[in-house]
């Protein structure tokens, strides 16, 4: 017997095979889309076992990219399309001191007409970009060629991008355009890395999307690290009650996620994470998507995947996820990484030399190292992160823009709602700590931007309180699927000033008004603090006001007490779930379908 969900998915594609014959039929509307050829895996080799795409360091930039052997040659059909464009990016490397020779050449044939170019890969320890115009070529087929001429022996020459950019026909929409939603989730952002929201790095294209949203000024997530706080926007729930609070625990598999509430509601779904072990399958987090991808690719080419996935499905209802790592500190030189930045960039602007590395510790090694006492902060060190970080948000900015600007020419972007957030910021020595995983607002406070259909609230900015936690039951109630028992709260409706909001995993917070309590698991007893007196947590009321700690404590214990019983009841239910059945039980079950063995 077929399941419900392979009948919704082949139900889904016949939709959208009839969308396209309908398009096709009535003159289609055309919109930019996307052939990437190298994370597709369309080039071929002239190698028996050509290497695979991994992730790549050339100079001080990482990303995922495909070594070109010496002597090996590769190809790929194309079909030129309207207003294509061939893009080829790569780096060469030597080794230290030794100068770099020879090219990339690059042959396209269409037809009986051959084109040869010759890409220089000086200078060496650098990325570089070529575009090339292939409109002359418009509706032909043809092929491409790539080959290292004349590279050393000791050299290594490693291709970043292959893709074509082009117009492609797109889905007939219909009118009204069906719900559809954008989840996009960027780790490790500040809540004031925004230039609109206080930043001091230009982000042109998250402010344009604030000015077209709806800002949530304070809003918290709910865990101060990448899986517990993610399982909040999952399941709307906080981590004592979902559960995926360490490196080994995934989402109580009795939750039902977000996802599954889109896809039983006949939605389509689809997930695109960043390869960071923390969102794996193997978690709970693929529950509910039609496709759900964690890659080593780069930002770019995940929001060109995103862009052709979403232009498939303009015509029928879905949910899209993506997240991003870009913004997070990076593992192998710098503690951040963006285009175009190496160690030489922060010597000539800050006067430090070969800077990320101590001691055999880099990049993210290092900050864990600060944060042990192992390593001391350099002086300035501080405002070396911060720089760093900030070329991370802005490469972050750039990339998301063109992501947008994809869906606008597609069509799509004034009808989209789309949810940008983050699961947690990031500290630059405040309080002597780097990274995340503390307990302050730079790491706790995120932003939180939702973009309505038909630019319905653009531009309000909302002052009171808000938790990650309300990210789900918000998109579930705009989608009319009507889901009880979240802890969360619609955000389309009046918020109360007063109301309480829960973060940590194992140190306890709670926030109300501006008042904000931690009960600490090690290290000492509670913290309180006024935020609107002192915004940096710097003076410690607990002695000065125990009435206010004992009220905020009492509300803080019950809602622990609270979660723990939620958590035993699913236990509880997992528990009945998976027991043993008796034959009677498989019987009715069986015969309602459920079961075909």
């Amino acid at each position: 017997m077929t399941s419900p969900r392979l009948h919704r998915q082949s139900l889904l594609t016949c939709a959208l095979l009839i969308a396209a014959l309908l398009a096709a039929c009535r003159g289609a509307e055309r919109g930019p889309g996307y052939e990437d050829l190298l994370i597709s895996g369309r080039l071929r080799s002239s190698l028996d076992q050509p290497p695979a795409p991994a992730l790549v360091s050339c100079g001080d930039e990482t990303y995922f990219a495909r070594s070109l052997a010496a002597g090996e040659k590769v190809w790929a059909e194309l079909d030129a399309g309207q207003g294509s464009q061939l893009v080829v990016a790569g780096c060469a490397a030597t080794g230290r001191g030794r100068p770099l020779r020879g090219s990339l050449r690059l042959e396209l044939v269409f037809g009986g007409e051959r084109v040869e170019r010759r890409l220089p890969l000086a200078p060496p320890h650098r990325w570089w970009r070529q575009e090339i115009d292939l409109t002359p070529y418009a509706g032909r087929g043809g092929s491409l060629r790539l080959e290292a001429e004349g590279v050393g022996p000791r050299a290594s020459l490693y291709l970043r991008d292959v893709y074509l950019r082009r117009q492609r026909p797109l889905p007939r929409r219909p009118s009204p355009p069906p719900l559809q939603v954008l989840l996009i989730s960027v780790d490790t952002l500040r809540h004031d890395a925004l230039s609109a929201l206080g930043g001091p790095w230009p982000t042109p294209a998250l402010d344009r999307l604030v000015a077209e949203g709806e800002t949530f000024e304070h809003s918290y997530a709910t865990a101060s690290w990448t899986k517990p706080s993610h399982g909040s926007l999952f399941t709307g729930q906080h981590p004592p009650v979902h559960r995926a609070m360490t490196h080994t625990q995934g989402l109580h598999p009795a939750l039902p996620t977000l996802a599954e509430y889109f896809q039983r509601a006949g939605f389509a779904t689809a997930g695109l994470a960043q390869d960071i072990v923390h969102l794996d399958a193997r978690f709970g987090f693929d529950r509910g998507f039609d496709e759900y991808r964690t890659v080593h690719w780069t930002l770019p080419q995940m929001a060109r995947y995103a862009a052709d996935w979403i232009a498939d499905h303009r015509s029928v209802p879905f949910f899209y996820f993506l997240h991003t790592f870009a913004a997070h500190s990076d593992f192998y030189r710098l503690p951040y990484e963006a285009p175009d930045v190496d160690q030489a960039t922060v010597e000539e602007r800050f006067g430090v030399p070969h800077y990320g590395c101590e001691r055999s510790s880099c990049a993210s090694e290092r900050l864990a190292r600060i944060n042990q006492g192992e390593l001391q902060p350099l002086p300035g060190e501080a405002e070396i992160l911060r720089f760093l970080y900030g070329e991370g948000v802005r490469f972050v900015d750039a990339e998301l823009g063109r992501l947008f600007d994809d869906l606008r020419a597609q069509g799509v972007f004034d009808d989209l709602l789309i949810v940008f957030t983050s699961d947690h910021g990031e500290v630059f020595l405040e309080h002597g700590k780097v990274g995340h995983g503390h307990r302050y607002e730079p790491v706790l406070r995120v932003p939180l931007v939702i973009k309505w259909p038909g630019g319905a609230k653009a531009g309000e900015r909302r002052i009171h309180n808000v938790s990650g936690v309300d990210v789900a039951p918000t998109l579930l109630a705009a989608a009319g699927i009507e889901v009880r028992g979240l802890p969360g709260v619609d955000l389309r409706r009046r918020l109360r000033p007063d109301r309480p909001i829960f973060a940590g995993t194992w140190d306890k917070h709670l926030i109300v008004g501006r008042m904000k309590l931690t009960l600490r698991r090690q290290n000492g007893g509670p913290l309180l603090y006024d935020l609107s007196a002192d915004p940096g947590e710097e003076h410690d009321l607990s002695a000065e006001r125990p009435a206010e700690l004992a009220r905020l404590g009492e509300i803080l214990r019950r809602k622990l007490r609270q979660e723990q019983q939620q958590r035993r009841a699913l236990d509880r239910l997992q528990s009945a779930l998976t027991s043993p059945l008796s034959e009677e039980e498989r019987e009715r079950l069986r015969a309602l379908g459920y079961l075909d063995d």
